[in-house]
């Protein structure tokens, strides 16, 4: 039998994995009763590889609690949730003072 002239196979490294930090904030507008993000849109960003953190009681406007999204950060300081987001989902424009 004639020795193989392939090279053993190296294990090639793991691909470096790449995400998106999106932040999601809980609406401040008077009389807004939507959110930037429902739990089904969530899911599929989350297998996608995005980390999601949102804004506590994002959702209550809309009767989604909390509880309702799964594989999500919660919250409760806005300027810090912004401050380490790659995308902020929204759908009024946020005030510059909170």
């Amino acid at each position: 039998q004639r020795p193989s002239s392939r090279r053993p196979s190296t294990p090639e490294p793991p691909a470096k994995t790449v995400y998106v930090n999106v932040a999601v904030l809980k609406e401040t507008r008077p009389h807004e009763r939507r959110v930037a993000l429902v739990p089904a849109v969530a899911e599929k960003l989350v297998k996608l590889g995005a980390r999601l953190h949102m804004e506590t009681g994002a959702g209550n406007a809309v009767a989604l609690p909390d509880g309702a999204f799964k594989d999500i950060v919660f919250v409760d300081d806005r300027k810090a949730l912004v401050a380490v987001a790659d995308v902020v989902l929204c759908v009024q424009p946020p005030s510059r003072s909170g």
